[in-house]
């Protein structure tokens, strides 16, 4: 889960560096804001929220197939983007099919006592 979060995250940042080498400034807040939107939505998924993971799965699975589309263009932008968008895709994929997703998710709500603890 954590390797997904983190190759999300890591594809939305080589998103904004593309978009802003391209489009210099120009819609740089608003790239900050979808990162810190990103990250704010992977950290609610990551503490079990079925509602962040679902929410996930639909923005993710959407921003993957439209960047995919993208990708046919042939520019080297559009080869960044494109990768980028796998990434998103997988991420929606991985979450919306595995059990052990599921599991892990399930145990990050479970409270610490009833996890063993001391």
């Amino acid at each position: 889960m954590l390797s997904h979060i983190g190759l999300v995250s890591l594809a939305t940042m080589a998103m904004m560096a593309v978009d802003v080498s391209v489009e210099p400034e120009e819609r740089l807040y608003q790239h900050v804001v979808r990162f810190t939107l990103t990250v704010a939505l992977c950290v609610w998924m990551y503490r079990g929220s079925p509602i962040a993971r679902w929410i996930a799965i639909v923005f993710f699975g959407a921003a993957g197939l439209l960047g995919l589309i993208n990708f046919l263009s042939g520019s080297f932008a559009a080869f960044v983007l494109g990768l980028c968008s796998a990434a998103y895709l997988s991420f929606a994929i991985v979450d919306a099919t595995s059990s052990e997703a599921k599991v892990f998710l399930h145990q990050q709500r479970t409270p610490v006592t009833e996890k063993g603890a001391l």
